[in-house]
């Protein structure tokens, strides 16, 4: 089961980076609501994805994995987005 772990997280692990450095850059900023709300939103959608896949597939224990790594490229694609439109809007901002 770790092999699957690995593998199955391996595809996620640029986007986990992206994530933690966009949180980091609202943090800094003193902007903390829009990353708690993004991994909220989105650990809580991780429940669902994997109550549905269990009911509907028969992938065992790699379906908890598989919403883990979904959910952290969404949350790492979300939030760069996010980052790129405030400093889009906030051009006093050096970027």
């Amino acid at each position: 089961m770790g092999v699957d772990y690995l593998k199955i997280i391996a595809f996620s692990q640029i986007f986990m980076c992206l994530e933690i450095c966009a949180a980091g850059s609202f943090n800094g900023m003193g902007k903390t609501v829009t990353p708690s709300v993004v991994g909220i939103a989105l650990n809580v959608v991780r429940v669902f994805i994997i109550f549905w896949f269990f009911k509907y597939t028969d992938y065992g224990v790699n379906v908890a994995w598989w919403s883990i790594s979904l959910t952290s490229i969404l949350k790492g694609i979300i939030l760069v987005i996010i980052l790129i439109y405030f400093f889009k809007k906030f051009k006093n901002f050096v970027y």
